[in-house]
């Protein structure tokens, strides 16, 4: 699914999910920008950057986990 498919389905949890899934995906390019030889400058931003999305990353975590839909009684 993406995150269009979760707008169009107007499915909060599925937008959650899919938000979380494309942060983290960031978060996994800024920390390959961090092995690789950067200015001191260059490295301060992406450091910060990095911080910041991983603070997102929580919030949407918490998020996603507040909204969780109780399982549907299967009648068992």
């Amino acid at each position: 699914m993406t995150l269009m498919d979760a707008l169009k389905g107007h499915d909060e949890q599925a937008v959650l999910h899919e938000t979380e899934r494309g942060e983290t995906v960031a978060l996994q390019a800024y920390r390959d920008a961090l092995d690789e030889p950067l200015a001191p400058m260059t490295r301060d931003l992406i450091e910060t950057q990095l911080r910041e999305i991983e603070g997102i990353v929580e919030r949407l975590r918490t998020f996603e986990t507040a909204n969780r839909r109780p399982p549907l009684d299967q009648g068992v």
